[in-house]
């Protein structure tokens, strides 16, 4: 689609490709899902630039997204637990809050007020921050001994590469809800192409990674998830 770089992948189709590696990616998404997106962005550098040198090239090819779908079972919200922690799991129900767009970094381009090093530190999906480094790694010039101090690094932001975020809720669907139980809610992260696309009051199948993030200090929340699909039922 013009403008829309993104590849939509079936589970389904790459399970009967390649069993053991559809499994692989159900258990460590966070690692196989940035290798997809750098295969077809080689791919899509081929096809567009074939004559081009390489960093002409790369430089113009558009960073691509892969989404994924599946028509595996959907896990019931009140069913996750401990053991679906950073794997890929498909829930289903009504979105009941979407937030507006933000920008959320995904490289930050850093520079020492000392001595100038430029670091470039890339930055985790989903509701996931980023630890700055306490000390400069640059090399010593000449030999020489260097002492840049602590925190010595500052964000230069115009040259940090930053998409497009958006945090939903959602909450199960009435019919999946014991009888005399309250709701439950999960928190969700979705970002470029899949921002945008939904409102409070549809009725969503999701698939995701479920993890943890930590807020109000030592407290940790269980229900956020990088959004990578969605089937939708309007209400």
């Amino acid at each position: 689609m013009v403008g829309k770089h993104y590849l939509e992948v079936s589970m389904d189709n790459l399970r009967y490709y390649d069993e053991e590696l559809a499994d692989k990616l159900v258990e460590t998404p966070s690692i196989l899902l940035p290798l997809f997106e750098a295969a077809v962005k080689r791919s899509a550098k081929k096809i567009l630039h074939p004559n081009l040198p390489h960093d002409e090239a790369e430089e113009k090819t558009p960073n691509c997204q892969v989404t994924l779908t599946s028509s595996e079972n959907v896990t019931p919200l009140r069913d996750l637990n401990a053991s679906a922690i950073s794997k890929l799991i498909r829930i289903s129900g009504i979105i009941i809050g979407a937030s507006t767009l933000s920008a959320k970094a995904t490289h930050i381009h850093l520079m020492c007020k000392s001595c100038r090093h430029v670091k470039v530190v890339p930055v985790k999906g989903g509701f996931s921050g980023i630890q700055f480094p306490r000390v400069c790694d640059g090399a010593a010039v000449g030999g020489m001994e260097k002492d840049c101090g602590l925190d010595p690094y500052m964000i230069i932001h115009d040259k940090c590469k930053f998409v497009d975020q958006q945090t939903l809720k959602l909450q199960e669907s009435p019919d999946m809800i014991p009888v005399g139980e309250l709701p439950r809610h999960a928190v969700m992260s979705c970002d470029r192409f899949l921002t945008n696309i939904v409102s409070p009051g549809t009725r969503v199948t999701i698939m995701g990674i479920y993890d943890v993030f930590q807020s109000r200090g030592d407290v940790f929340f269980f229900f956020p998830f990088h959004w990578f699909s969605f089937t939708r039922f309007q209400c």
